[in-house]
Order: structure tokens, then C-alpha cells, then sequence
């Protein structure tokens, strides 16, 4: 069970009617109402031995379990929400009463090490807006799967049907999970594979585009874009006929933008290409821009490498042409 947000605090009722019937029944005896005065107040004891005046306060909390069932992606998490449950608890010596809402919901791990989901995460009904306070928890590992509790303080009156919960901070691209049918649109954030293949050919190297997609995390890093951008990842193989040794880096590579403006790579994963005269192939590479949401439209991946992979011919670029709908 993970932590909770702040209480709030119920008056004992039940105690200030009791201590009004004592000083009735001190001061007074028979069927009929007493009054005593203390100083310049005075308190009337009804027949039945009860205070008079307002009555308790009824508690209207319905205690339910309700059925969610919705999957959203963030910073490196594919997040479960399965369902989630109403509780009322009540502690037997102060006699406080708190409400809670409580989430299951299960994170698995789409990056490459062992951590936990730390994203910040509030449910928000009619205005109101409850934090889920306690982040970390338990490591879940790398590819695996883990399931977790998130507990909530709420209102009373708080009702789940027109409820959502929001993964994210405000700055970041944020999921919306509506708990029930008035809780809004689902924003999954799911990651789009995007056809994307060709070639960049030069005289001692070759690019093979082999497929791509857009997010709006990054898994290797755990990290969640900006609102309002995506993360475009081409995957290539590279053919060297250079002998020997050589290498390629992120900022080899650029994107022509449908603006026409470039972007630089926002990461990659590179490998030192092996050559021979025949061709040496390295496989399983990648390139990352960030690009804006929506990403439709024309593109270009320019590549322009090291001198060392300047043929006699003297070419020192070449790109792909691609759009994405």
C-alpha cells in the first residue's frame, strides 16, 4: 500500500451530548426539562437526558467498488488502471473519519533498467483536485511488470462517475484516465508505429531506414516530452565499405521539418561501424528528434558524416524524404 494525503478531522459529537446529560441530571431530577446557568450561559437538559438544539451530522459517504479498466503510456511506463474502490475509516479512539479513494492499478517497466514510476498523479472531480503525495515504491524491473495501490483523501460526497485521474506535470504531456462516463476524454498518450523506410546511399556508406515511431516519452531515459511535441525515433542499419573502424554521431544527422526549418537529434543509439571493402552491415541503430504534435507532414533525414566517409566522388551529405499523415 502506498501513502496518502493529508486527513481531514471529524467533531465528536456523540461526546458533547453526553457531557451536556451529565450536568442535566447534577442539577436537576424528575421528567421535566432543568436548566442550570454557568455564569452567562445556560444549558437545557430535554426530558430524554439529550442536549437540545442542531442534531448530529449524518455521514452520506457510500462505501462502492467501481470497474475502470483503461491503459495509458508515461516516461517509460505502460500504466494498467483496473479498477478502484471507496472507503470510509474510522478510528476507534479519536473518532476521526477519513474517506479515501483507492486506485489498482499495475506499472510495467518499458525501459532498460530497475526503477520505479515517480510521475506526479492527482484525481480531480468537480474543481476539486486530491495529490497522490507518497511517490516511488516499489523498483520494478526492467521489461517486468508490477502491481500497486494508490491511495487518495477525498471528499465525503466525492463521486468516481465524474472523476478522472491525471498522470503528469503541467509543462509535460499529461494522460487522463476518466474513472467513469463523466470523467472526460482518455488521453493514453500510446505510443504510433510510423511507416517510415528508404535508403541514404554515398559512396562508402549506406543507411537502411527500417521503421520508426512517435511517443510521447522517451523509455531509455524514463523521460516524459514537453506538452506539445513528440518524440520521433527512426531505426536504420548501416553498411560501411570503409575498412577498419568508424564511427557516426547523433549530430551527423539532422531533420528538415515540414517548416523547412532543421532539428537536431535529441538522442541516439550508435554503434562504431565495422567496414570492408564488400560492405560490413551494423544493424539495430537509432535517431531521435523531437518534433511538433501533430507531426503530419513532409520531412527530410539529412545525413552528413564524418570526412572519413568522404568518397573520391566528394559527396559529404545525403538524405530521405518521408511524410508522416
Amino acid at each position: 500500500m502506498l501513502g496518502h494525503t493529508t486527513r481531514k478531522t471529524r467533531v465528536g459529537w456523540a461526546v458533547l451530548g453526553c457531557s451536556l446529560t451529565l450536568v442535566a441530571t447534577a442539577c436537576g431530577g424528575g421528567d421535566s426539562a432543568d436548566t442550570t446557568t454557568r455564569g452567562n450561559t445556560a444549558t437545557t437538559a430535554s426530558p430524554s437526558g439529550t442536549s437540545g438544539g442542531t442534531a448530529a451530522p449524518t455521514d452520506e459517504f457510500e462505501p462502492q467498488t467501481f470497474v475502470v479498466d483503461h491503459t495509458v503510456w508515461h516516461s517509460g511506463f505502460k500504466i494498467d488502471v483496473r479498477g478502484g474502490e471507496l472507503t470510509r475509516d474510522e478510528n476507534a479512539l479519536s473518532g476521526r473519519v477519513t474517506h479515501s479513494l483507492v486506485l489498482e492499478v499495475s506499472y510495467e517497466n518499458l525501459g532498460q533498467f530497475d526503477t520505479f514510476f515517480d510521475a506526479q498523479m492527482a484525481v480531480v472531480a468537480d474543481g476539486d483536485s486530491f495529490v497522490y503525495e507518497n511517490f516511488g515504491g516499489d523498483s520494478v524491473g526492467s521489461g517486468l511488470s508490477s502491481k500497486a495501490e494508490l491511495t487518495f483523501r477525498v471528499e465525503e460526497d466525492f463521486d468516481p462517475s465524474g472523476a478522472q485521474l491525471i498522470i503528469g506535470s503541467g509543462d509535460e504531456a499529461r494522460a487522463t484516465v476518466p474513472l467513469g462516463p463523466g470523467g472526460g476524454e482518455l488521453v493514453a498518450l500510446e505510443p504510433i508505429d510510423v511507416a517510415v523506410s528508404g535508403s541514404i546511399s554515398m559512396e562508402l556508406i549506406d543507411l537502411e531506414i527500417t521503421g520508426g515511431d512517435l511517443r510521447y516519452d522517451v523509455p531509455d531515459n524514463y523521460r516524459q516530452v514537453d506538452s506539445g511535441e513528440l518524440a520521433l525515433t527512426l531505426s536504420f542499419d548501416a553498411t560501411s565499405r570503409k575498412g577498419g573502424n568508424w564511427s557516426i554521431f547523433a549530430d551527423n544527422f539532422a531533420l528538415i521539418g515540414p517548416d523547412g526549418n532543421a532539428i537536431g537529434a535529441d538522442g541516439a543509439e550508435l554503434e562504431n561501424l565495422a567496414g570492408s571493402d564488400g560492405g560490413t552491415v551494423t544493424s539495430d541503430m537509432t535517431i531521435r528528434f523531437l518534433v511538433e504534435d501533430p507531426a503530419s507532414g513532409a520531412y527530410a533525414l539529412r545525413f552528413t558524416p564524418g570526412n572519413w566517409f568522404i568518397g573520391e566522388d566528394g559527396t559529404t551529405e545525403a538524405s530521405l524524404e518521408f511524410t508522416l499523415e
